[in-house]
């Protein structure tokens, strides 16, 4: 972002809309040192309510909670095994309204119309056409980058790479 948005407003300042599925990826570092700085709250409830509250039920919001250690031989625990992915995905797995698919590497914390779908997926292939990311496709979902680039966190690439 190129300047101060609280994040109450950072749903309307990336142009989300009613029914919109969004894909949230983030490093809020910045973003909450400057919400600091201008003496503004920083729980990031604030960001997830305020898009929830934009794409109301209708729409879908996916919050990657992606964990690595089902690579090195750890058992994948919906419940327990940890976002390593960013702040907002733990945020979003300790709330009662998120649902996290079962992917045991890459789950998403999800709320919303799409829900129920996401979190019934039994995808054996990270990226095939039976994952999330094939959804996200399909539902035409919309990416927003706070304070990332897209090269360290476009993870969606790697689904196009699988489906050529």
């Amino acid at each position: 972002m190129d300047r101060y948005v609280k994040l109450k407003d950072i749903p309307e300042y990336f142009g989300l809309e009613r029914g919109d599925s969004v894909w949230i990826a983030s490093d809020v570092k910045r973003l909450l040192y400057s919400c600091i700085e201008h003496g503004d709250d920083t729980d990031l409830n604030i960001l997830i309510d305020s898009v929830k509250d934009i794409v109301g039920p209708e729409g879908t919001i996916l919050i990657p909670t992606f964990n690595w250690d089902f690579c090195k031989g750890k058992t994948f625990d919906i419940r327990k095994s940890p976002s390593q992915t960013g702040s907002i995905g733990k945020v979003a797995l300790k709330r009662d309204d998120f649902r996290r698919t079962a992917h045991p590497i890459y789950s998403f914390a999800v709320w919303g119309r799409g829900a129920s779908e996401l979190v019934s997926m039994d995808n054996r292939s990270s990226f095939g056409s039976k994952s999330p990311f094939s959804w996200c496709r399909e539902h035409d979902t919309k990416n927003v980058f706070i304070d990332v680039e897209c090269q360290h966190s476009y993870t969606f690439v790697h689904y196009v790479e699988e489906m050529i």
